[in-house]
């Protein structure tokens, strides 16, 4: 089938040679089911191995300290994609298996003013009823700004994800939160007078739910063999604009910026020169989302 799609920077082949176990990485004691789904899905290696939980649709690594995850990984196709499952009638519910002094839950959020942002998107995974519940978990959800946001750019970018997802041959999707402020806050100490820098974000609820400054959502697609990359990073704020109106070429990064903003290492199972390759320069513009000629 041809595709008619532009994969900006241009695409690079990966052989065999190209795949290494990353240093420092001791093998997982997976069970049967994790086993599955890391063949499934981390293809392209852990960008970290915190506390990870497997779910049939997506990985993540959870993070107690701010009660969200460090990332959440996905793989996307078109084949995995057009269920007609919805999230209609279902809520959010407390992960069971995170310790109980690391959970968030519902009340963490109420009078928040924020919603309960999926990091996983509900409407990935709609084959059944259970995949999409799968998604409707706390571990899976971050504090996101509602109005512009959740319900606006945030929304236009998964629905972006899943074109793209459409018209290659796999997509593989990592999304998180960043926690990162515009400048540091300069505080003078009373006591010694040495001027020190803070860096503050906003947490909610008695558990203190850490409100992330900003999301990032890396993107490796594969496509006849070849592999290329994009990411994004967006402010966790209102961003007022119409959906044929968003400029993606500003939100892009570098996965460099990425790893160094949240000190996670992506495509580790990759030799250290693809990685090199894939991960220092910012893509020029987004990629296209044409569809298939036929």
């Amino acid at each position: 089938m041809n595709r008619l799609i532009i994969l900006v920077p241009a695409l690079i082949g990966l052989s065999a040679s190209s795949f290494s176990i990353p240093s420092g990485l001791q093998p997982l004691a997976l069970d049967s089911f994790e086993q599955s789904v890391q063949s499934d899905i981390m293809k392209y290696g852990f960008p970290g191995t915190a506390r990870l939980i497997f779910r049939k649709g997506y990985v993540l690594s959870y993070d107690g300290r701010n009660r969200t995850a460090h990332w959440v990984a996905e793989r996307l196709s078109r084949d995995r994609l057009g269920g007609s499952a919805t999230q209609r009638g279902l809520s959010f519910r407390i992960d069971r298996s995170v310790p109980a002094e690391h959970q968030s839950k519902n009340g963490d959020y109420l009078n928040s003013n924020l919603d309960r942002g999926h990091l996983a998107a509900a409407a990935n995974h709609t084959g059944s009823a259970d995949d999409v519940k799968e998604t409707m978990i706390y571990s899976n959800a971050s504090p996101q700004v509602g109005v512009h946001f959740n319900q606006g750019i945030w929304k236009w970018l998964e629905e972006d994800t899943r074109e793209w997802a459409k018209v290659v041959d796999e997509l593989y999707v990592y999304t998180g939160p960043i926690y990162r402020a515009k400048e540091p806050e300069e505080v003078v100490d009373p006591v010694g007078g040495r001027t020190t820098k803070w860096v503050r974000y906003q947490v909610i609820g008695d558990r203190n739910v850490a409100v992330p400054t900003h999301f990032f959502k890396v993107m490796l697609a594969e496509i006849d063999g070849k592999v290329a990359v994009q990411a994004f990073v967006l402010p966790n704020k209102a961003v007022d604009v119409d959906r044929d109106d968003v400029d993606w070429d500003g939100f892009l990064r570098s996965v460099d910026e990425v790893e160094r903003r949240t000190g996670l290492d992506f495509f580790n199972v990759l030799s250290s020169r693809k990685q090199r390759e894939l991960e220092k320069e910012v893509a020029p513009t987004a990629w296209s989302l044409a569809a298939p000629t036929n």
